[in-house]
């Protein structure tokens, strides 16, 4: 069964997004995978953090669109 580890930074990298769009989605993915929160809590974390960088927006219109939740 695939487990999530992380994001791919050094992809990320090669392909030229900034570093802090990567440190924005290192946080996005504490708060979603590490955080213990709810997904009402998640999101309103993801929601604080999404002022600063859009790929966190599209990460949360993702959670948001969902009908059926997401699994950690």
């Amino acid at each position: 069964m695939a487990q999530p580890y992380g994001i791919n930074s050094v992809g990320l990298r090669r392909r030229g997004v900034p570093a802090e769009t990567i440190d924005a989605l290192k946080r996005a993915y504490r708060t979603i995978y590490r955080s213990g929160l709810g997904q009402e809590e998640v999101k309103r974390e993801l929601e604080a953090q999404a002022g600063s960088c859009a790929e966190v927006r599209v990460i949360l219109d993702f959670l948001n669109a969902s009908k059926r939740g997401f699994i950690r």
